[in-house]
């Protein structure tokens, strides 16, 4: 998408050595790597998702699959964290 420099290196410091835990009825594991994913919540994170399923989506709309809609390409909306793959004949799918 074109990020290079400083941009590039800020993102990548960013998401450098992330860890999670995860809590279950009050117990909590040992840190775990997280390896690909974005920060819940995090305030650039669905432009990071959408950044990073950029080619997929991409990819879907060039193939021509999927459904429209009144007009409208509805083949693969997708918002936040949330990609949809729709049309009219299963057998498209």
């Amino acid at each position: 998408m074109g990020f290079t420099g400083k941009l590039l290196r800020t993102l990548k410091a960013s998401y450098d050595n992330i860890q999670c835990k995860i809590r279950v009825r009050g117990s909590t594991s040992e840190p775990i790597k997280v390896v690909r994913s974005v920060r819940q919540g995090g305030v650039l994170s669905t432009f990071f998702y959408l950044a990073y399923i950029y080619d997929l989506l991409r990819e879907l709309q060039a193939s021509a699959c999927g459904a429209t809609v009144l007009g409208i390409d509805a083949g693969n909306p997708a918002f936040a964290d949330d990609v949809t793959l729709v049309a009219l004949n299963p057998l498209l799918l």
